[in-house]
């Protein structure tokens, strides 16, 4: 009997976890019987060290899903293989305090902020370069908006007007030297050296990165901006948003982050984060850089073919191992 209840039955159930392997078996009281793979192994193929791509077309893993880089794909030429290539959850920004730099400065040193040369060095096209501070996977996404709100002619403005143009800025980031994040930084500073502008970067762990915003110190960092279920923004643009380290606190886009988390009705409520979305630029306080592309890769002398049918699911089939069928 398959009702609503039991179909809300997971079909496996943890049996044992050890040396970073968790081994799953079948539910037996799941009720759908179109689940043919009846035990399953997870590896934590980062904590042994395993090339992820490798470990697919080697055999060793049946199913893996990693960042997509040129070289990645590259690698999967002629493996008996099929991946799937989707957005990742999280985007990647450049914040600015708004309480060391002036809401001129902030849209100035936006201006020459262009990390697609970067980007396309390290990995290759398989990223999306949002000009929006929001997860482009979101329907509401404003996709008409396609070119970023300032550009070096902002920065140009900037200095023939500004009676005292910014000369020392300092960026902050939590991560390594090999990230790509640091790598867009490095040649942000080259940049700005160019305009006589100096860039200190510090890398810093995230209580150090806390107490720079708050004490003054950090004029800037780059940040990964999970988006989570929702659309509002509330958390990171409202004036007491849990997420909000900028210093932002704007009266209209309290009462729009506020008003969008009631807003009944899609086109309702894309309106509204494509009006939120113009005002938050305005305030220079988020700059966004790219969103990368995870890669879905599926060994198919063990899963067959027939398991991959057209979906709308951004995800791809990473959640649908209980729909994978075994290559016999």
């Amino acid at each position: 009997h398959n009702s609503p209840h039991r179909r809300n039955i997971p079909p496996h159930l943890s049996a044992e976890n050890s040396d970073k392997e968790v081994k799953m078996s079948f539910n037996e009281f799941y009720s759908d019987d179109d689940c043919e793979f009846r035990n399953l192994k997870f590896i934590d193929i980062a904590a042994k060290e395993y090339d992820p791509v490798e470990s697919v077309v080697s055999g060793r893993v049946d199913v893996v899903s990693t960042l997509a880089d040129q070289t990645s794909v590259n690698a999967l030429k002629d493996a008996p293989v099929q991946y799937f290539i989707n957005n990742c959850d999280s985007y990647v920004s450049a914040f600015f305090n708004s309480r060391t730099l002036d809401l001129e400065s902030r849209k100035a040193l936006m201006g020459l902020c262009n990390p697609t040369e970067t980007v396309d060095k390290l990995i290759g096209s398989y990223y999306s370069r949002i000009v929006s501070p929001i997860n482009i996977r979101f329907a509401e996404y404003p996709s008409k908006v396609t070119d970023p709100y300032y550009s070096e002619q902002t920065y140009s403005i900037y200095t023939q007007f500004s009676e005292a143009p910014v000369k020392n800025v300092t960026a902050y980031y939590c991560g390594k030297e090999d990230d790509i994040e640091h790598s867009i930084l490095v040649d942000y500073k080259e940049l700005l050296s160019k305009k006589g502008v100096i860039l200190d970067i510090v890398i810093a762990s995230e209580e150090e990165l806390r107490n720079a915003i708050s004490s003054g110190k950090a004029d800037m960092w780059i940040e990964t901006v999970s988006d989570g279920i929702t659309i509002d923004k509330y958390d990171y643009y409202n004036g007491i948003g849990s997420m909000n380290k900028t210093g932002l606190n704007d009266p209209e886009i309290n009462d729009l982050t506020s008003s969008i988390r009631s807003a009944v009705g899609f086109n309702n409520k894309s309106l509204m984060i494509s009006n939120l979305m113009k005002l938050v630029m305005q305030q220079a306080v988020e700059w966004p850089l790219y969103q990368r592309q995870e890669i879905v890769i599926y060994n198919i002398e063990t899963i067959s073919p027939d398991s991959f049918v057209q979906t709308n699911e951004s995800d791809g089939f990473t959640y649908f191992i209980s729909k994978l069928k075994p290559n016999d």
